[in-house]
């Protein structure tokens, strides 16, 4: 959440006084596909505002009221399947209650042939930003880049 609070803390330096707190919600959301409650409550300090201000905001405007779904995509190479690919997948799945290619849940978990970088397997994707070396023992930097889109 560090990250978010800086680019948030960015944005308002770089756009000054000319920065509402419509433009600030949908920067946060456009980051992260959400807003969560301690991020509204770090907006609302920071920009000296009432969290009730921010909560009314969001309640008010439909473009902030929807989740966006997180895509994650586990490679099913061969590579990657003799490095635990297939293991991992189904931690994934336990952990955040989806299965494969279900498509109504705010997850949606896939698997993908290869990602050409079989050097580095396991490899995982979630929203676009690749992961390599996923283990089982590391797979809660994952499991938390995962949580942190929730």
């Amino acid at each position: 959440m560090e990250n978010i609070k800086d680019l948030i803390n960015n944005y308002l330096l770089v756009k000054k006084d000319d920065t509402d707190l419509f433009d600030v919600l949908h920067f946060v959301q456009s980051q992260i596909g959400c807003i969560p409650e301690d991020i509204q409550k770090f907006i609302a300090a920071r920009m000296c505002l009432e969290l009730s201000e921010v909560h009314e905001v969001i309640e008010i405007s439909s473009s902030f009221q929807e989740k966006k779904q997180i895509s994650v995509t586990v490679c099913s190479g061969s590579g990657c399947t003799m490095k635990g690919s297939m293991e991992i997948l189904g931690i994934i799945s336990k952990e955040l209650g989806v299965n494969l290619n279900d498509e109504d849940k705010s997850v949606f978990l896939t698997v993908k042939n290869c990602f050409k970088a079989c050097s580095y397997g396991v490899n995982i994707e979630v929203n676009g930003e690749l992961f390599h070396n996923v283990t089982v023992s590391t797979l809660g930097r994952v499991l938390e880049k995962i949580k942190f889109y929730y």
